[in-house]
């Protein structure tokens, strides 16, 4: 039984005790009453103190000890093990073999100490879920699978190199994940300490972003993750491979078009839909960015629309290693058709004063989606498309929403799903816009506005 439906039992009976044989100064009517308005938090306190009693302890324990395993040594194990119960020690052998198969030595006396059937435990360990890293394209990829399915591109456990090569391009995996990896697949443990970052400043602007992203405010996580990254380098003796950066002609900020000339673009613009026609386009697009900056080249960058739907393998014969498109690009990288956001903009205008506000800042957006139109510049979430990135620095409006962020557009995958996720925050684009002192047609250019922006490097790695 779950403990949401033990939870409502308990306080039905309660309930019904108390209206039945009220105490001394309480009367039948009120406690029906405050039944009434205090039943659902009333079975919440008890859902949340029975789960973990009710929990299979198995399961209980996988939670509890859940990127642990690294922390653990052949001395914590048998302590554990002393101070268990049957059920507890047959789960810690299993997960010792699963988690941790350096100490399988300590795993089979632990079960020798204590009469566990350790051939039964090492067949049930092959069911137990770990985390398996392997490598595509050069980027980190980490699978939660058992020990007995077949898994593509795998790293091979002594091959901590490539691990900490990969692992410096991860955005995501955070310090604990690498940490973790490092015990349970490759049997390390770090020992240097501290690496200087200095040379890792774009690097580590990257992570900031993606910390952003994942809504963690400031930029210790950011330092944490580099650090981590740099400390796997360093043990593994090896360093971050160069080839993955790209330098690129500065741009010229004179030569960004007004928000009614990109309006304008946007509006008579030839937007490809096609598979031929928007990798012609992307080419093309990608072709300008890497040549010096001309006048009137934002008709063909804002014809990029990225690599959803399209063939990496075309992609790969003609463009630089830097700029090639990952699976995780053609699987998600779609940008909403721009009549669509276009007329979203102008609709959402007039609403936007009726529009609910969170904490007096403008249009509530705390809800988030893959289907928002707009989304916060601080990472491409475009694959790992650096395309994407610098299409969206090309044409940034150099104005601040509400909250304090510059805004970019982010493609929804259907029309339906931009429809359905993306009003609170388009409108809250809209409403910068506005506050902005934008005129009416020029409220669509929070799709791609422009502006001039002077700091970027000139060599950004990817």
């Amino acid at each position: 039984m779950q403990a949401q439906e033990v939870a409502y039992k308990l306080v039905q009976g309660i309930q019904n005790a108390l209206i039945e044989n009220p105490p001394d100064g309480v009367d039948s009517a009120y406690a029906e009453s405050w039944f009434q308005s205090n039943f659902a938090s009333v079975q919440a306190l008890f859902t949340k103190t029975l789960a973990p009693l009710l929990q299979p302890l198995a399961e209980r324990l996988d939670q509890e000890n859940k990127l642990k395993w690294h922390m653990q040594s052949a001395d914590s194990v048998r302590a554990w093990a002393a101070k268990s119960s049957r059920e507890e020690q047959d789960w810690l052998v299993s997960r010792m073999l699963a988690h941790r198969p350096d100490l399988i030595n300590t795993a089979e006396a632990i079960s020798s100490q204590h009469g566990l059937d350790f051939d039964a435990l090492r067949t049930t360990s092959r069911t137990v879920y770990r985390m398996v890293p392997a490598v595509s394209e050069d980027r980190l990829v980490i699978y939660e699978a058992d020990g007995l399915t077949e898994l593509p591109e795998v790293l091979g456990r002594e091959d901590f190199v490539g691990f900490a090569k990969a692992a410096y391009w991860s955005d995501d995996a955070t310090a604990q994940v690498l940490l973790e990896l490092t015990a349970t697949w490759f049997a390390r443990s770090l020992t240097v300490g501290e690496q200087p970052v200095a040379d890792h400043a774009e690097r580590l602007e990257q992570l900031i972003q993606q910390t952003r992203l994942e809504g963690i405010q400031g930029d210790e996580q950011a330092e944490e993750r580099l650090q981590i990254r740099l400390r796997l380098l360093a043990e593994a003796k090896t360093e971050a491979p160069r080839d993955r950066y790209l330098s690129l002609p500065k741009p010229d900020p004179n030569l960004a078009p007004s928000p009614r000339e990109l309006h304008e673009l946007l509006v008579r613009g030839d937007e490809p839909s096609t598979v031929h026609d928007r990798t012609l386009a992307n080419f093309q697009a990608i072709a300008a960015l890497l040549d010096k900056p001309k006048p009137g080249e934002a008709s063909t960058l804002i014809r990029y629309t990225g690599w959803g739907g399209l063939s990496v393998d075309a992609a790969k014969n003609y463009l630089p290693k830097a700029l090639v498109p990952d699976e995780k690009a053609v699987l998600h990288e779609y940008y909403t058709p721009t009549a669509v956001a276009l007329d979203l903009a102008h609709l959402l205008k007039p609403r936007i004063a009726q529009l609910p506000r969170h904490e007096g800042r403008g249009p509530d957006q705390r809800r988030r989606g893959r289907g928002h139109l707009a989304h916060r510049t601080e990472h491409a979430r475009m694959g790992a498309s650096v395309m994407a990135q610098r299409q969206q620095q090309q044409f940034e409006i150099d104005r601040r929403a509400f909250w304090g962020q510059p805004w970019r557009f982010f493609a929804a995958p259907t029309q339906a799903e931009c429809v359905a996720d993306a009003l609170p925050v388009a409108a809250g684009a809209a409403a910068a816009a506005t506050a902005s002192s934008l005129t009416s047609c020029e409220i669509a250019t929070w799709l791609v506005s422009p502006a001039a922006v002077t700091n970027w490097p000139i060599t950004q790695p990817f």
